[in-house]
């Protein structure tokens, strides 16, 4: 009979392994194939990421009517705004939740108790040695991996609500052009 294991995950071990992202797998394999995959995602997506803001750049070139590119204006003020409120609230939680860690010794530094109280970690991890003793790597580990974490949600978030604004700032801005195609 086989093993639960085999039997009813074997697919996504399968993938796992392809990504390099199964536990058991040798250390070498899960540095360099994550390292390797992003290498190539990016190299593709820096090429469509460059594109896009050439065609961006040459959009705002074509249109040279005074309404067109008040329009064009408007839609870029307010995608900044979005990227500006979205990214000072992503900030602003990712720091309030980063501050949650400290929260015993900032309490033993106000309210202090004949002993110290217990750490609270920001991540359920089971590293190979005691957390007690190496608390500040460990809190300065989860500190680097949520900022990274969360730059790398605003970028894409952000990028996405530029270009949709952008988008739509050019089907206002071609609306506007073809409501005077046609004289009255």
């Amino acid at each position: 009979m086989q093993s639960a294991m085999t039997h009813y995950y074997n697919i996504n071990k399968m993938l796992m392994t392809k990504m390099g992202i199964w536990p058991k797998q040798h250390v070498f394999v899960k540095v360099a194939l994550p390292t390797i995959l992003t290498a190539l995602i990016f190299s593709i997506a820096i090429l469509e990421l460059e594109y896009l803001m050439s065609l961006i750049d040459y959009h705002w070139r074509i249109f040279t009517h005074t309404l067109e590119v008040e329009i064009m204006h408007e839609y870029a003020l307010v995608g900044r705004k979005m990227t500006i409120t979205y990214s000072i609230a992503c900030y602003s939680l990712a720091i309030v939740f980063m501050m949650m860690a400290l929260t015993p010794q900032i309490m033993d530094l106000i309210i202090p108790l004949n002993e110290s109280r217990p750490y609270i970690y920001l991540f359920d991890i089971d590293y190979s040695f005691d957390r007690d003793t190496y608390f500040y790597y460990v809190l300065l580990h989860a500190y680097v991996t949520i900022i990274l974490a969360i730059t790398t949600m605003l970028i894409t978030d952000t990028s996405y609500m530029m270009f949709a604004h952008h988008a739509s700032s050019l089907f206002a801005a071609i609306g506007y052009r073809i409501t005077f195609i046609v004289p009255r």
